[in-house]
């Protein structure tokens, strides 16, 4: 990685993911190999599907000097923290490269902290929709239905996960104004988003059974 990085902001590459209980390795995504902008990358490479997630920190090297610039950081002590890191770097990065060679792989075992749902993880997911949504809504930038479309997504997710109990502590963290920005693009998340609103117990009946 650093005989090939330039003056790029980060270099992207690739990954496989390893399956602990079952000593399986994934076939590695096929990526091209690329000079662009981070955020004509972003727009470009987050919707498209892989089977080793996009967002992922891991999959990237960036050049210090350019995080310490743009005082961008880790926000502490919660999960899926990639999410929100990732999009904010890619907004911010000038140039940036992909390549396709494999240099990371990822350990998925049952029971670790990721593959256990919990609370937090639902609470925390709201935390990163209303930071990235209050991130973006006030930024101009090209393909913006992108990530707003990638910030309704983690409303619903943490609703999807979640159990009856949970509904009004995570009804009470969403920053309403902004999802209601972020989710007028399309069709389905507006209505998800009345229905979350509405009833987060209707929201999970109708989109498992419609």
């Amino acid at each position: 990685l650093n005989s090939t990085i330039t003056n790029e902001d980060f270099i992207a590459f690739n990954g496989r993911l390893y399956y602990q209980d079952s000593k399986y390795t994934d076939y590695p995504d096929v990526l091209n190999e690329i000079t662009s902008s981070g955020w004509d990358y972003y727009c470009t490479s987050v919707i498209e599907p892989r089977r080793f997630a996009f967002v992922c920190v891991v999959l990237r090297c960036y050049r210090r000097v350019f995080l310490t610039k743009h005082q961008i950081r880790f926000f502490p002590g919660i999960f899926h923290e990639d999410n929100l890191f990732t999009p904010i770097v890619c907004y911010h990065a000038q140039q940036i490269k992909q390549i396709n060679d494999v240099f990371y792989y990822y350990r998925i075992r049952q029971n670790s902290i990721m593959t256990t749902q919990c609370e937090k993880h639902h609470h925390d997911l709201i935390i990163i929709a209303n930071t990235l949504a209050s991130f973006f809504t006030s930024r101009q930038c090209t393909l913006k239905n992108t990530i707003f479309r990638q910030i309704t997504i983690r409303y619903q997710s943490a609703f999807s996960n979640a159990s009856h109990k949970e509904d009004q502590h995570l009804l009470s963290l969403v920053d309403w104004h902004l999802y209601n920005i972020v989710s007028r693009n399309r069709i389905r998340h507006r209505i998800n988003y009345y229905l979350i609103r509405t009833s987060p117990i209707l929201f999970r009946w109708v989109n498992t059974h419609i």
